[in-house]
This record gives structure tokens, sequence and C-alpha cells, in this order.
């Protein structure tokens, strides 16, 4: 009879230590919504939101279209903390940072079109008008075009960006310039 006692203590600090590890859910509405909510001590509510600033949201306005996914999968999978997201269109790069609160801008630079160094400023000067913070990448092809790679690197002399990096690099290296910005 003295071990019965013993043995019940030890089931219920054993069930104890289970319900601070994985918290009873807590119903929201009936029971036939069937939506449960955990209980959340306010430590792991400041750790989710330490979790949620520290993700990057970087937007990728470029050209190529295979290009821009090997990038997007790339920084995808390089760092865990990167969310990517793809502008289609240049015009809608700055609404798109608008949107998701962006960290990274990266823009693709070419001698034509929409994609010129002319207009990617004055993208990138839309952009730094939101309020906050949002760096500026720009990514040219320096096999291709030996002078817009000079007039890029220029630009940021200038301080009128706020990087740049070549197109040949790896996407490893690409994920460290982005994660340094």
């Amino acid at each position: 009879y003295k071990v019965l006692p013993q043995v019940f203590r030890l089931r219920r600090h054993f069930f104890m230590q289970q319900e601070k590890i994985f918290p009873k859910p807590i119903q929201l509405a009936g029971a036939e919504t069937g939506l449960f909510r955990y209980n959340k001590n306010a430590e792991s509510i400041r750790s989710e939101r330490r979790w949620k600033a520290a993700m990057r949201r970087i937007v990728l306005d470029m050209k190529g279209g295979l290009l821009a996914e090997a990038v997007m999968q790339a920084l995808t999978g390089c760092d865990p903390d990167f969310v990517v997201y793809r502008s289609s269109k240049p015009e809608e790069s700055v609404s798109l940072c608008r949107a998701c609160h962006a960290n990274v801008l990266v823009m693709e630079v070419i001698r034509q079109g929409v994609w010129k160094l002319s207009e990617r400023l004055k993208i990138q000067s839309d952009v730094k008008k939101l309020g906050w913070d949002c760096k500026t990448l720009l990514l040219v092809d320096e096999n291709a075009d030996e002078m817009l790679a000079a007039d890029v690197r220029q630009a940021v002399k200038d301080r009128l960006v706020d990087n740049f990096i070549y197109a040949s690099v790896s996407p490893t290296y690409l994920a460290g310039v982005i994660d340094t910005l």
C-alpha cells in the first residue's frame, strides 16, 4: 500500500511536465468548428515576433525569367529567413515593395528598355520615398557589357544605390551580400 501513492505522484508529475512541453488546446468557437489554438506564454509570443522581424523580404525585378527563377530558388535555399517576391514588370516593383514592406530590392540592369540604369535609378528613388530603409542591389552582367558594369560601379561610388553584384557570382555569395545589406 505504500508503493501505490508514490506511483500516482510520479504519474501526476510526468503529466504536469508533459503539459508544460505540449500545452492543451483551447477551443475557440463551438465544438462544431474544430478550431483550436495553443496556450502561448508571453515569451513564446515575443520570440515569434522577433523571428518574424528577422525575416528578410526581398523583391526581385529581373528581365530574364529563367535567371529570376534560379536566383529565387538559390536565395530561398541558402537562407530560410529570406522571403522572396518576384515583380513581373518593372512598373510594379515599387507597389510590390510597398505591399510586402521589402528590405532589399534586387534589380537587373541591361542597356535597353525599361531595364536601363537610368530607369532603375528612378525606381530606386521611388522606393526610398516610401519611408523605410529598403536597400537596393543592382545585378549586372559584366561579361556582356563592360561599359554598363563600369557605370553601375560608378553609381555605387556616387551612393546612388547601396550595392551591386555581378551576374557571374555564386548564389551563396549573392545571399551573403544580401544578408549584409
